[in-house]
C-alpha cells in the first residue's frame, strides 16, 4: 500500500541504507504555481489569479486533502500574513508557496539532508528565471519543470526567440550538467558550487547571472513541514484517542499530553 511504501522509504532514509552517491538536487523558485492554476478556486492561466481569503482557505484544503484539521490550521497560521489577510496578491502567492513547499521543496531538501548525514555529496540549486518565451503569466515565475528547456539547450534554436542572455544561460547550464557527469562536481571555473551540508545548507541560484551562493533555503518552512506539523498531529491523535465513539472522555494521562504539546510548541 501507499502508507507501507512511505513507511519503508522513511526507514531507508533514516537508516542511511542507500547508495552514497554525488547527487544534484534541483528546485525551481515557484514550484507550486503550475499546480495551483489547475486546482485552486479563483486561479486561471491567463489573468492575475487574485484570490479571496475564502479561496485561499479552499486552496489549502485541496492541497492538504488527507490532512487533519489541526494540520491544516498549522499551515494556514504560517502562510497567512495576519496584518493583511484580505490582500489578494498575498493570498495567491501564499497558497502557491504552500503547495510548492509541501510537495517539492521541503521533501527534496529533506532528502539532501539525509544524503549528507550518511556520507553522500548533495549539490543543490534553485532556478529562479522566468523564460522570455514562456506563455504563462509572469506572476507564475520559475515554474515546476521549466528549467529543462535550458538544461537541454532549447535557446540555441534561434527560431524560438529566446534572448541573448538566455542563449548564454543555456550554454552555462549545459556546462554545469556536463561537469557534474564528468567530475562529480557541477562547478565551473570562476563559479564554485559548494556541497550541501546539514550544518550550512549551501546552494546556488541559477539564472542568466553569475551563480550566487546562498544558505538555508526555506529553513523555517521546512521545519514546519518536517517537524512541527507531524508533532502537532501526533498530539492531536493522542487527544482523539482519549474519547470513545460516544464522545465520552476515557482515562487519559493529561499531564503526559500537556508535556507532549509543550515539546511540540518549542519547535
Amino acid at each position: 500500500t501507499k502508507q507501507l511504501s512511505l513507511f519503508l522509504l522513511q526507514v531507508l532514509l533514516s537508516s542511511g541504507n542507500f547508495a552514497k552517491k554525488d547527487v544534484m538536487f534541483g528546485l525551481n523558485k515557484d514550484e507550486g504555481t503550475y499546480f495551483a492554476v489547475y486546482a485552486v478556486p479563483g486561479f486561471n492561466n491567463t489573468g492575475q489569479s487574485l484570490i479571496t481569503r475564502k479561496e485561499f482557505l479552499a486552496g489549502v484544503t485541496l492541497a492538504m486533502d488527507t490532512a487533519s484539521d489541526v494540520m491544516r490550521d498549522a499551515a494556514i497560521f504560517h502562510y497567512t500574513d495576519w496584518t493583511d489577510v484580505d490582500n489578494r496578491v498575498k493570498n495567491r502567492d501564499s497558497v502557491c508557496s504552500l503547495v510548492g513547499d509541501q510537495m517539492f521543496i521541503c521533501p527534496v531538501l529533506d532528502f539532501a539532508h539525509r544524503l549528507s548525514q550518511h556520507g553522500g555529496k548533495p549539490f543543490v540549486y534553485l532556478f529562479d528565471h522566468h523564460s522570455s518565451v514562456n506563455p504563462w503569466p509572469e506572476w507564475m515565475g520559475a515554474m515546476h519543470g521549466y528549467e529543462i528547456e535550458f538544461v537541454f539547450g532549447m535557446p540555441l534554436n534561434a527560431s524560438l526567440g529566446y534572448t541573448k542572455e538566455e542563449v548564454n544561460m543555456t550554454k552555462k547550464f549545459m556546462k554545469h550538467w556536463a561537469n557534474f557527469a564528468r567530475t562529480g562536481n557541477p562547478g565551473l571555473e570562476g563559479a564554485k558550487w559548494p556541497v550541501f551540508t546539514v550544518q550550512e545548507q549551501k546552494y546556488v541560484t541559477l539564472n542568466y547571472k553569475h551563480p550566487e551562493e546562498k544558505t538555508m533555503m526555506k529553513a523555517k518552512e521546512c521545519q514546519l513541514w518536517s517537524k512541527f506539523i507531524p508533532k502537532v498531529q501526533s498530539v492531536s491523535d493522542k487527544l482523539v484517542s482519549c474519547h470513545n465513539a460516544s464522545g465520552i472522555i476515557l482515562h487519559c494521562n493529561y499531564l503526559f499530553l500537556l508535556m507532549l504539546l509543550a515539546i511540540t510548541l518549542t519547535y
